[in-house]
């Protein structure tokens, strides 16, 4: 008797700890598919904003073709000129000061 004692808190030692695996693992599962989903939508709005910057590219292509501004070439300055009135706008909202966007 003392043998199916022994043998029966084996086995339910054994099978307590494979549930609580089994817990574990379950648990994994469902973060690792969220994981996923998380991912996916990520990947498929990069892909939405990739596709509407290209789309908006063609537009202004076809719009600017046969405008004059297509035959003529751009002052060397203006893209810096551009490019640090981006700099301020991001600076700007990065500190939250509307008033800096009259400038």
């Amino acid at each position: 008797m003392r043998d199916y004692d022994k043998l029966n808190r084996q086995y339910m030692s054994l099978n307590h700890q494979m549930a609580a695996q089994q817990a574990l693992f379950n648990g994994y599962l469902k973060f690792s598919a969220q994981l996923n989903k998380i991912t996916k939508n990520h990947l498929n709005q990069r892909n939405e904003v990739d596709l509407s910057s290209e789309q908006t590219k063609e537009v202004i292509k076809k719009r600017l073709s046969d405008t004059i501004c297509a035959t003529h070439r751009v002052p060397s300055d203006a893209t810096v000129q551009l490019h640090k009135h981006s700099e301020r706008i991001r600076s700007t909202a990065a500190n939250g000061d509307p008033s800096l966007f009259t400038r």
